[in-house]
């Protein structure tokens, strides 16, 4: 397979992988998926809600699309990227393979011991099970900064798309510090949304062998 085809096949991957992320998006606003994070429980999440179970799935789905896509990023701005987009990058991956692990426990494993043994929840979430999400929220943000960094100092693609790269993970990550459902809902839609419109973008310029910006160098070769 082609340079071409495989940008073309990454660009659509991210594609897919973003219009998930919107849909999830919307979710939150008809049901509570706030855990609270003064108190660590779960009481008011009905795990076992096929809404509840949609949107972890969806999650799951968009971030391993999204997975595919983000190599063909890095590649396409290889020669100007330097150990910070490198570094960057695979913070971000690692902390995407957190968050896939997380989402897929809220998939498959939490509602059904929801099911069986509920009582086991909160003592599971009072566990050492939230190093894995906060774990996977740190090493996005640290990465996504110095990633969108690196998109923004190697000019080859719009310098909004770093920035828009880089503050959906901090969106994201104050989510846990509101106080209410609605709050949440609109902190995530502001996250997916941010982080959509990045790959969206870059997923266009790959899909259709647009130049770079400041290189004049075609993004499919």
């Amino acid at each position: 397979m082609s340079t071409a085809s495989l940008n073309r096949l990454s660009g659509i991957f991210l594609w897919l992988g973003s219009v998930l992320l919107l849909i999830t998006g919307i979710i939150p606003f008809f049901i509570s998926l706030k855990i609270n994070i003064s108190e660590v429980t779960t009481q008011h999440i009905n795990l076992q809600s096929s809404v509840f179970v949609m949107y972890f799935v969806l999650s799951f789905i968009a971030f391993s699309f999204i997975l595919i896509g983000l190599p063909a990023i890095y590649l396409r701005q290889s020669a100007q990227f330097g150990k910070t987009g490198l570094i960057g990058l695979l913070l971000y991956v690692f902390g995407v393979f957190l968050n896939i692990a997380v989402t897929a426990s809220f998939t498959s494993v939490f509602p059904m011991v929801d099911e069986g043994a509920p009582h086991l929840i909160d003592k599971i979430i009072d566990s050492n099970f939230f190093i894995y999400p906060f774990g996977s929220f740190f090493l996005c943000i640290i990465g996504a900064i110095l990633f969108g960094i690196a998109i923004i100092r190697a000019k080859v693609f719009p310098a909004y798309i770093g920035v828009m790269f880089a503050i959906s993970p901090l969106l994201h990550t104050s989510e846990m510090f509101v106080t209410n459902d609605t709050s949440f809902a609109v902190l995530d839609l502001l996250s997916v949304v941010s982080l959509a419109v990045a790959l969206i973008a870059i997923g266009s310029n790959l899909v259709s062998g647009q130049h770079g910006i400041h290189t004049g160098v075609p993004i499919s070769k």
